[in-house]
């Protein structure tokens, strides 16, 4: 019988290789929104808040230098001002003021917002200096997300919401979110939000 290096290795050995691909794959793809930006390596990096899950170990392992800023620190630590890249994991339109300060001029911000009122959340974008603001729905959640539904694309919100349905009703109900398309989605039915937004000038309250 001919063996393989595979087949003479432990099954606790091959085990051990199998869960410790699984977790790397696993802590790439939960970085998978940095190919929303126009250059997904992530640079120098600051972290807003306090991450979830696996978030943290990734950016530490995938940005070139990354800075970890509590949103809820008093008095707030010392800022870097020269980041290309921004997370905020706070669902506090206050933290944007923070991801703000920390990006340069051309930097941008990943917010994962949940189900925070957007109204408020847009306010503080525009107010910190930000513009080029897209929405997504990570489905179906921040830590498995599979895919990345813009939603200012009514046609691509059409598909995800209809995807169950069959013949005239996924029809029916694609006409009915297209003509919605400009009025903001249910939280309960988008409960995942993320943001991506380019910092173009400085925040108007500084």
């Amino acid at each position: 019988m001919k063996l393989t290096a595979e087949s003479t290795l432990p099954a606790t050995a091959t085990g051990a290789q199998s869960r410790r691909h699984d977790r790397d794959l696993q802590i790439a793809r939960r970085l998978d929104w940095r190919y929303l930006l126009p250059d997904p390596r992530l640079g120098r990096l600051a972290l807003i808040g306090r991450p979830e899950g696996v978030l943290l170990e990734a950016l530490q392992l995938f940005s070139e230098k990354l800075t970890v800023i509590p949103s809820s620190a008093q008095p707030a630590p010392p800022l870097p001002a020269n980041c290309d890249v921004a997370v905020v994991c706070s669902s506090e339109p206050a933290a944007v003021a923070l991801a703000s300060s920390a990006l340069r001029i051309g930097g941008y911000l990943y917010w994962e917002l949940g189900a925070t009122r957007w109204r408020r959340c847009h306010a503080a974008l525009r107010k910190h200096g930000f513009e080029e603001i897209k929405v997504y729905w990570c489905r179906p959640s921040f830590e498995d997300c599979l895919e990345m539904i813009p939603l200012s694309e009514p046609s691509a919100l059409a598909f995800a919401l209809s995807r169950r349905l069959g013949g005239t009703r996924r029809r029916l109900f694609q006409a009915a979110v297209r003509l919605l398309a400009g009025i903001a989605v249910p939280a309960g039915v988008v409960s995942c939000r993320s943001v991506v937004a380019r910092k173009t000038e400085e925040s108007s309250s500084s």
